[in-house]
Formats: structure tokens, C-alpha cells, sequence
């Protein structure tokens, strides 16, 4: 229990009037994009990490997580910073990147938003996208070193049926065409070496949002969670860049 504790929600005090909401990945939690934060409030930004439904919490109340609850977490997490904050980004890793496009699609107020390797194509042999016949999947927390262990904290038993909430999210994300309801300023990342999330679902969003303000980033390595890899300075450098040239 302890260990999920540092999974709790928390808010940066800025001196600036913008704010960025943070939407962690997949069975993780808001401690996930904690050096993200720490790095954006340094530069004057409310920062807001918040932790997706189900998460930060239990095993089973993620078990039961369905993607409309995932959306409507998201949905509620934004207005709440939109009762305080007038000019709001909005970024997320992985599954967060997923539901940053969708709050976008939703809210064309947005400022603009920064979605990471954004959860539309798994790789096949990635843990999400294997087939398992047990009701949990184990993910050791131990071995961690370095970020990954102050901050990667995630739920050591996987609901194998949790998957099949991102995908429904993904799937409804693109049948209904809703990235095309996108116009917010948007800087897209994602790095080539990613072996969870393949880059085309970032170029995807890239092709298909209708904004005029837009780039595409390609980092050659930092993996999935290179916002807790030590490639983690250039692509921060650039979020600050883009944050500051629309604040």
C-alpha cells in the first residue's frame, strides 16, 4: 500500500497563469510524469498530474476500468483545471497521449497539447498486446534502478482484461474519426526505438488532425518511457520551447 502512495495526485504551484495537465500511461500513475513536471513548474507552470480511473488505487478497481471511464476521468480531471485556469495544455505518455487527442477532439480551447507515444498501435510482442490466460499478469516492481524506481510505480498484478479497455479506446478514437475534430497547437513525440508503442500511431495523429500549428518529433532512442531515460533532456527542452512560444 505504501507503494502505491506515491502514486498520489498533486498539484505544482506556478507563477504563471497557464496550467499543464499530465495523463500518466497505462497501469501506472501520476508519479510517472513527475520529472516532467518538476521540470515545467520550474519554468513558472501550474502543473496538474492527475491518475487516470483505476489507477493509483487497486488492482480490482482497474479490472473494472472500462474505456468510457477512462474518457470520463480525463473529462473531469480538465474541467477541474479549467475552473481555475483560463489557458490550459494538455500532454500524456502512452495511454495519457490517447486521451490528451481525445480531450482535444472534444475541447478546441485547448492551448495546446503534447501527446507521447500515443496508444493507437501496440507492438505485437509488447506485454499489452500478448494474449494471457491467467486472470492477472505479474510485473515485478523490483530490478528498477535510477527514475525507473522513484517513479515508475505501477501495479505489480496486471488485470489481463484491462488491455482490452485501450483498445476499445483506440478503436473508438479512429472509427469515429475523432482526430479530425483536433485544431489545438499540437507538438507529437515519440521515439524510434519504442517497443510498445509503434511511432506510426503518432504520425497517424500527425496526418490526420486538422490544426495548423502542428509538428511531428521523432526521437532516435529514449524507448517507451524515455521521459524517465536519461534521452529525456531534449525532448523536455522542446516541450518547454513550445509551451513558451503559445504562453
Amino acid at each position: 500500500m505504501i507503494y502505491m502512495e506515491k502514486n498520489k495526485e498533486y498539484v505544482f504551484e506556478g507563477w504563471r497563469e497557464e496550467a499543464v495537465l499530465l495523463l500518466h500511461g497505462a497501469t501506472s500513475g501520476a508519479s510517472q510524469l513527475r520529472p516532467l513536471a518538476n521540470y515545467l513548474n520550474c519554468l513558472g507552470y501550474w502543473v496538474y498530474g492527475v491518475n487516470l480511473a483505476g489507477h493509483g488505487t487497486t488492482k480490482e478497481d482497474l479490472a473494472k476500468t472500462t474505456y468510457l471511464d477512462l474518457i470520463a476521468k480525463a473529462e473531469a480531471d480538465y474541467q477541474k483545471v479549467k475552473e481555475r485556469h483560463e489557458k490550459i495544455f494538455v500532454s500524456g505518455l502512452s495511454l495519457g497521449g490517447l486521451l490528451t487527442v481525445y480531450l482535444a477532439a472534444a475541447h478546441n480551447d485547448i492551448a495546446g497539447i503534447i501527446p507521447m507515444a500515443t496508444a493507437l498501435d501496440f507492438v505485437e510482442t509488447c506485454l499489452f498486446a500478448q494474449k494471457h490466460d491467467t486472470e492477472y499478469i505479474h510485473r515485478p516492481t523490483g530490478g528498477k534502478v535510477g527514475l525507473y524506481k522513484q517513479y515508475h510505480i505501477h501495479y505489480e498484478d496486471v488485470p489481463s482484461c484491462f488491455p482490452q479497455a485501450m483498445f476499445d479506446l483506440a478503436d473508438n478514437f479512429r472509427d469515429k474519426s475523432l482526430v479530425e475534430n483536433i485544431t489545438s497547437p499540437a507538438l507529437i513525440i515519440h521515439t524510434k526505438d519504442d517497443s510498445t508503442i509503434y511511432a506510426k500511431s503518432s504520425e497517424y495523429v500527425y496526418n490526420h488532425i486538422r490544426s495548423t500549428d502542428k509538428e511531428l518529433c521523432l526521437f532516435d532512442s529514449g524507448e517507451h518511457l524515455f521521459v524517465l531515460s536519461e534521452q529525456r533532456y531534449d525532448p523536455f527542452d522542446k516541450i518547454a520551447d513550445f509551451l513558451m512560444k503559445r504562453s
